[in-house]
């Protein structure tokens, strides 16, 4: 009678793991240009899913020529959505937050906006940065942009040549920002020659409302944008006066 038990507790447990066990599905959606409605040809779709323990699990894929994507291999359970539109769109995982969704449910419509650059520029006519030791670590300016949640993201150099360097970050159109530029080794000024605190200047940013970006060839009219021009960007300009006493 025991064994007949045992045998009957474990049918039991074998049929409730097969109705519950889920196999991977797919994660399905569109993406698309919130200003035009067109979808976004070869943006990245990052899929995340964060589990108690382990490694979390992490999906990608390529929207085609329709704005779609298709994951598959999903194991069950929900999923951020991240998606990385070169220069021109915002990812909502960086101004918001991550689109929910499950595999084997709704197709996902993501729209995405159009973003702002903030350019600093850093201009060192005098050489200051260019002979600045080369053992110390990092860029000559600490950069950093917040918007209305207070979040600081530091704002990555992204080119340098002729002594002017340029840090930029993409932001959303019409937000007040908070930006802080900093230098621990150089005394800084700004665009009227004003001399910026010591311990770093905080400059109230506005970006302007984003404009479609005009086509790069006006007579030929494609189904889907190409993400590679954005609106104008913002611009702040840094100088460079001295170098701070050791």
């Amino acid at each position: 009678m025991a064994t007949t038990s045992r045998i009957l507790f474990a049918g039991c447990i074998a049929l409730a793991s097969g109705i519950y066990a889920q196999p991977p599905a797919r994660l399905t959606g569109r993406v698309t240009a919130e200003e035009t409605g067109k979808p976004l040809a070869g943006v990245t779709v990052l899929a995340t899913q964060q589990i108690s323990s382990g490694r979390p699990v992490i999906l990608r894929a390529l929207t085609n020529g329709d704005g779609a994507y298709v994951i598959d291999g999903a194991p069950p359970g929900s999923y951020g959505l991240c998606i990385h539109a070169g220069t021109a769109y915002l990812d909502p995982c960086e101004w918001g937050g991550p689109v929910a969704s499950s595999p084997g449910g709704a197709s996902q419509e993501i729209r995405l906006r159009l973003g702002i650059r903030l350019v600093v520029k850093l201009d060192d006519a005098s050489g200051y940065a260019a002979n600045r030791d080369p053992k110390k670590p990092g860029s000559p300016l600490a950069v950093t942009v917040a918007g209305a949640s207070g979040r600081e993201r530091p704002v990555p150099l992204t080119s340098q040549g002729g002594g002017v360097y340029e840090y930029s970050y993409l932001t959303p159109p019409d937000t007040v920002l908070r930006l802080r530029v900093a230098s621990n080794e150089f005394l800084l000024a700004d665009a009227s020659g004003s001399a910026i605190d010591e311990r770093g200047y905080v400059f109230s940013v506005t970006t302007p409302s984003a404009v479609t970006p005009p086509s790069g060839r006006p007579s030929r009219r494609l189904p889907f944008t190409l993400v590679r021009f954005g609106p104008p960007p913002v611009l702040v300009p840094v100088k460079i006066r001295g170098k701070k006493s050791p």
